[in-house]
């Protein structure tokens, strides 16, 4: 194994010991990383920091965990957290196609291609997204306003999960923790491959309830896959608010649509706000982004505003920026704000009618 194309070299700053690893990421990532790089024969492997952010950020947080975030919402909201077991679903084409595909990948595991066997399960997520952005359930809840059981809002985000549920399974035997969260929300067993539990789960019915959905992966940023080369013991870097306040100069280096296309803006409601005993500039702020519960955000405007103007307001919030943790607790993403700083902050909001969860373009 070499780090960023070269030996593991502690001169060199490429030298990455188990321990180091641990201390700041899942082995989860890890795993999946060398499974897409490994086939049937002996060969060296690289650890590409870069790629392995891109990697892991763009296939497994922003393919698989996307099919499920973006569905489970409106389960939750609409539906009483019930996904429908019908011919509409379980017996789409969509979904027994993606059962077929099963046997495919497994053969690949057998036959030691994993790169294989990872590249055919995302080439099953990239369906998946392409209906759901198809479909556009947020543009059907907007417009059905309350939607009914077993209509097409409740069919498009049903079989989202259900196809969610075929990715993780065959995920399962690279992410065996990821797979047990994805269980806990599903609620069920993902075990055997040719057989369906959410059809037997329901019986007689035509649902199956699932449970509130969890982050189930978080992103790796650029600066904490570094630390992984980091000499052991060297001091962490100071926490900062999460809240983008910086004036940043119009000669600022251009970026292009996929560096942009990274972030995750959402439309975000601010239910309640809240001053932190002993943070001078920090709020904790609840924040509905249209997932099963509310986010919770640290956000630097404490001088800015007063707590009880800010519930009811909408914001945008950084939605895929990874959880950070404070001196006060988790910050779960970033609102922002325009301004100099302190009393000069302005939070950026959309128009009137944008709903949470929505997605900013």
């Amino acid at each position: 194994v070499t780090v960023d194309g070269q030996k593991m070299s502690k001169s060199r700053g490429t030298f990455i010991t188990a321990k180091t690893y641990l201390r700041h990421l899942s082995p989860e990532y890890l795993r999946y990383y060398f499974a897409a790089k490994l086939g049937d024969n002996v060969a060296d492997a690289d650890l590409g920091l870069d790629d392995f952010v891109q990697r892991v950020n763009g296939d497994l947080v922003g393919k698989i965990v996307n099919v499920a975030s973006r569905c489970a919402s409106f389960i939750h909201r609409y539906f009483d957290d019930r996904i429908l077991c019908t011919d509409k679903t379980v017996g789409h084409d969509l979904y027994r196609r993606f059962q077929d595909a099963g046997a495919g990948v497994a053969r690949r595991y057998e036959t030691l291609e994993y790169a294989a066997a990872m590249r055919a399960v995302m080439a099953l997520a990239d369906e998946a997204n392409r209906y759901i952005d198809r479909h556009k359930p947020w543009q059907i809840a907007k417009r059905e306003q309350r939607p009914d059981a077993g209509g097409e809002l409740h069919v498009v985000c049903s079989l989202g999960l259900l196809l969610f549920s075929r990715l993780v399974l065959y995920l399962k035997p690279v992410l065996p923790e990821t797979c047990a969260r994805a269980e806990a929300f599903l609620n069920c067993s993902l075990q055997h491959w040719q057989r369906d539990p959410f059809v037997e789960n329901a019986g007689a019915g035509e649902y199956h309830k699932i449970n509130r959905f969890r982050p189930l992966l978080t992103r790796v940023e650029r600066d904490v896959a570094k630390r992984l080369v980091e000499t052991p013991g060297a001091a962490p870097k100071p926490e900062t608010s999460a809240t983008a306040t910086d004036d940043a100069p119009i000669q600022a280096a251009q970026i292009g649509l996929p560096d942009f296309q990274k972030l995750d803006l959402r439309v975000g409601k601010i239910v309640s706000a809240e001053k932190i005993e002993g943070a001078d500039k920090l709020l904790r702020l609840a924040i509905d982004v249209g997932e099963a519960r509310n986010r919770t955000i640290m956000a630097g405007v404490r001088r800015a505003y007063e707590t009880e103007r800010l519930p009811g307001r909408l914001v945008v919030v950084v939605a895929n920026l990874a959880p950070k943790k404070m001196r006060f607790g988790v910050s779960e993403g970033m609102v922002l704000a325009a301004g100099a700083g302190g009393g000069e902050l302005f939070l950026i909001a959309p128009d009137a009618g944008a709903q949470p969860g929505m997605k900013i373009r």
